[in-house]
């Protein structure tokens, strides 16, 4: 963009509408610059996933195992097939992404990380018990 050097301050001085075009280039530019750095970390954070261990440290749970049996205690989750799976009052709301594996022997494990919005929702749901 224009910068303002001493020849050009001179210039802003004799002609206003110079120095407010100038002006106003800075500042549109800065805003641009500051809506593109605002919309990058939102997007960082969107796609950021977390392990319930993760989860659960944060929280100061001694493991996933002890906040995953908070979690069935509040009904927010129940243990099917070896997989912690949501009730579905909560499971439509995106708190999580389940990722499936399949061993070996043929049997299948489901990965779940949970999504920014459900590190909010476990963090006001049992951030306050802790």
């Amino acid at each position: 963009g224009m910068y303002a050097t001493a020849p050009t301050i001179e210039k802003m001085i004799e002609d206003p509408e110079f120095a407010i075009k100038l002006l106003t280039t800075l500042k549109e530019e800065k805003e641009a610059r500051l809506e593109a750095e605002r919309k990058n970390s939102v997007l960082m954070h969107v796609n950021k996933t977390y392990t319930s261990t993760e989860i659960a440290k944060e929280l100061g749970f001694k493991s996933a195992i002890a906040m995953n049996k908070e979690l069935k205690e509040r009904h927010i989750q129940f243990c099917q097939n070896r997989t912690w799976v949501l009730y579905s009052k909560y499971s439509g709301l995106g708190y999580e992404q389940i990722k499936q594996e399949v061993l070996d022997n043929g049997r299948v494990v489901y990965h779940r990380r949970w999504t920014q919005d459900g590190r909010a929702f476990l963090i006001d749901l049992l951030g306050v018990a802790k």
